[in-house]
């Protein structure tokens, strides 16, 4: 709970309630405007941090699960097309070099690999 903002959080449901009570412009399903709002929403809590971005987008994800914007009528589908995406192994290799990033540089490990280059090639790190 450290890191979730109380202030920035209100602030960007109030923003995504503000934009899926407004009623659709011409040309827009109910549908589409209410994914409109989920996808405002997220980007914005993003940008003010109201909580990690992991945390933003699997509530958006939710929400677009259990409002079934994205398949009216038939709620086992809003669900699968929801989570479509994480069966990609495009998104999952993405998602794992993110991980395998933070853990080089909280260890240390890619460090001690550039001085081991730095030792093998040269004298000198400069």
């Amino acid at each position: 709970m450290k890191e979730i903002k109380i202030t920035q959080t209100l602030i960007t449901f109030a923003i995504g309630i503000v934009i899926w009570l407004i009623p659709a412009p011409n040309g827009l399903t109910a549908e589409a405007w209410h994914l409109f709002a989920i996808f405002v929403a997220t980007i914005l809590g993003i940008i003010l941090k109201a909580a990690p971005m992991g945390t933003m987008c699997m509530i958006a994800v939710a929400l677009t699960a259990f409002s079934q914007v994205l398949a009216p009528g038939d709620p086992g589908k809003s669900i699968t097309l929801a989570l479509k995406g994480f069966g990609d192994k495009v998104i999952w290799l993405i998602g794992i070099s993110f991980f395998i990033a933070r853990g080089f540089i909280k260890t240390g490990l890619g460090n001690r690999i550039a001085f081991l280059f730095v030792r093998f090639f040269g004298k000198s790190s400069l």
